[in-house]
């Protein structure tokens, strides 16, 4: 798959709870502004998508469009000491 620059809100809307590998990312700070999306996968098909695209020596940055339930809570725990 290749792709065309998005944002980040338009990434999501599109592919609403996958995985994404991106390239060409504009970022602030960690937070992704936009990016090129060029393989969109669930947890199941994201070994042999990174196999795919590390072989081609593509640089991309895997995200998930919707946070996974509970994250925060986690985090956020992890952080009060």
């Amino acid at each position: 798959m290749t792709g065309n620059l998005m944002s980040w809100k338009e990434i999501q809307e599109k592919y609403p709870d996958k995985w994404v590998a991106l390239t060409e990312t504009e970022k602030e700070g960690s937070r992704i502004l936009a990016a090129i999306p060029i393989k969109v996968c669930d947890e199941s098909e994201m070994y042999d998508a990174e196999l795919e695209l590390k072989a081609a020596g593509i640089q991309f940055t895997w995200r998930r469009t919707t946070e996974l339930e509970g994250a925060n809570i986690l985090c956020e725990l992890a952080t009060k000491d």
